[in-house]
């Protein structure tokens, strides 16, 4: 009887021993939510703050920020630590030094309302209530993190790259990015000369979107 006492003593104190484990590696890699408001405002914006998910890394070099494909919306929630879905979790590695450099930090813009859900093309992510959404989140991790900021678009998202990069060439923002990642973007997407800073193009070669490049 007392052995079986040991036996189920041990049992519980490896259980809250796993459990603490997972707690501190939760912690160590859990984002937070953080509501950032537009600097500027326009006849057509809104004034509804945008949410983003911010992971941290270690000793990082740089920050992601990805503007997502699709309409744009997550529906980010301000008591969320993660966020399921496979290509956020493939960018949260990045923050990972046990499953990469770890040396970036790693933000998910969220619109407020979803960008032009019932247009084949989203002309809202041109709009200026979208591109001084994507300034505002990039200045506001500059000044929290002291880094450079890389810009990443994917898919519909790549039209949101694209049209942030000519506003910020027309209006002499260009030194608020340190380089772009174009994610399987839109075939109506397109870049202008110049664009001083490194550019990366992602693509999978099975992809069977017709829209995508």
């Amino acid at each position: 009887m007392e052995c079986f006492k040991q036996r189920q003593t041990e049992i519980a104190m490896k259980r809250l021993i796993a459990a603490f484990a997972l707690f501190v590696i939760t912690q160590a890699y859990g984002a937070e939510v953080i509501s950032v408001m537009p600097l500027a405002n326009c006849f057509v914006c809104s004034t509804e703050p945008s949410k983003t998910m911010y992971w941290q890394g270690k000793n990082s070099k740089a920050v992601l920020i990805l503007v997502p494909g699709g309409e744009g919306y997550i529906g980010l929630k301000p008591e969320q630590t993660d966020h399921p879905f496979h290509q956020f979790q493939t960018l949260k590695r990045l923050t990972n030094s046990d499953l990469t450099s770890g040396h970036f930090d790693v933000v998910l813009l969220d619109s407020p309302a979803p960008l032009s859900p019932n247009q084949r093309y989203p002309t809202a992510r041109g709009g200026a209530d979208h591109l001084i959404r994507i300034e505002s989140v990039i200045r506001y991790y500059k000044e929290k993190t002291g880094l450079p900021v890389w810009l990443m678009g994917h898919s519909n998202g790549g039209i949101s790259l694209t049209e942030f990069v000519k506003y910020a060439q027309k209006n002499g923002k260009l030194d608020l990015i340190s380089g772009v990642v174009a994610s399987a973007i839109r075939n109506e997407s397109y870049f202008n000369a110049p664009t001083p800073f490194p550019m990366l193009f992602l693509h999978h070669k099975t992809d069977g979107c017709s829209a995508t490049w």
